[in-house]
């Protein structure tokens, strides 16, 4: 079941799944993060495949988020900072890592209770990458969970935003479309809103 979260700081419950078998190595026969940038579509078409290979191997060796039982064990977007550092953005990747060491610390929900890469606490379908735009040096990758027998949804999942270090992609944000009374957000906004929040409880308790 896809899970949307309002930009209101409260408590959401937490979905338990079963832990799936995950492999901790990177596998780099199978995602080139290599940028061609012969042409412009060519670009484009390296970022699809870059985001379309992270996925498959990202929902091979996914686990629900509150599968998470230490910080060294660690849950799937804790893998993915560890296997793919290189290939998130500085800031994106301290943030998620405050954020995930306050939760722990805590005996509460501080910190993000869902899985932003999924944007979601479980996972229904096959998540396919068919196109990408492209933003100056930035691509926008729509990324749609489409479950067993269904149509692909009309409206992304989740659409990671991606540039490139050196001669590889790296995401810098992920964004959030808006659905049912829910705005559209992006993972950074969220994600210092979260640290606000935390820094400042009583005056957010206040408002």
């Amino acid at each position: 079941m896809k899970f949307r979260v309002a930009l209101l700081l409260f408590a959401l419950p937490m979905i338990s799944g079963c832990r799936r078998a995950h492999s901790t190595a990177r596998p780099n026969a199978t995602i080139s993060t290599s940028v061609s940038q012969s042409k412009p579509e060519d670009k484009a078409e390296s970022c699809r495949k870059f985001v379309q290979g992270f996925y498959d191997w990202y929902v091979q060796n996914w686990d629900t988020p509150d599968d998470k039982k230490t910080p060294d064990e660690g849950g799937t977007v804790e893998r993915a900072l560890k296997n793919y550092g290189r290939n998130f953005s500085v800031q994106l990747a301290t943030m998620l890592k405050q954020d995930e060491a306050a939760q722990y610390a805590a005996h509460e929900i501080v910190g993000l209770d869902f899985d932003p890469i999924v944007n979601g606490q479980d996972i229904d379908g096959k998540f396919t990458v068919p196109d990408v735009s492209m933003n100056n040096d930035h691509c926008f990758a729509n990324v749609y969970e489409t479950p067993e027998g269904n149509q692909q949804p009309a409206t992304p999942t989740v659409v990671p935003e991606l540039t490139v270090s050196g001669n590889t992609w790296i995401f810098v944000n992920f964004h959030f479309p808006a659905e049912d009374k829910y705005p559209a957000y992006d993972l950074i906004q969220f994600l210092q809103m979260l640290k606000q929040d935390r820094d400042h409880p009583q005056k957010s308790s206040n408002q």
